[in-house]
């Protein structure tokens, strides 16, 4: 099952991916209404460690996390909360997805709504 901490754990599946290392990431869904969690859904082609951050649009990192991520598909939950454990406010927020070994950092926008 996720785990939704600083310490994620991704949801593997042995379909690998066509695509390089890292080709696409989705948020789902990527307006979060009354709290549901957002599920960010990518592949890789082999295994590898990822690191997710969460910024408000001022920059201000709100969420953290790092997970070792399988090949083929896989799945990290943010339970739309700061780091703390506290609700996050209502709002633009941009997070970054970057894998080991990768220059590419994938970014993308979800907005969060109470």
């Amino acid at each position: 099952s996720d785990v939704c901490s600083s310490d994620l754990t991704p949801i593997p599946t042995s379909t690998p991916s066509s695509g390089g290392l890292f080709p696409k990431v989705n948020a789902a869904p990527n307006v979060s209404r009354d709290g549901e969690s957002i599920r960010f859904l990518f592949n890789l082609r082999q295994p590898a460690r990822l690191w997710i951050s969460i910024y408000s649009v001022s920059g201000e990192l709100i969420y953290y996390g790092s997970a070792l991520g399988f090949a083929g598909s896989n799945s990290l939950i943010w339970p739309v909360q700061n780091q703390g454990g506290g609700e996050v406010a209502s709002g633009l927020y941009l997070y970054q997805l970057q894998v080991e070994g990768e220059k590419d950092v994938k970014v993308g926008k979800i907005v969060i709504l109470h």
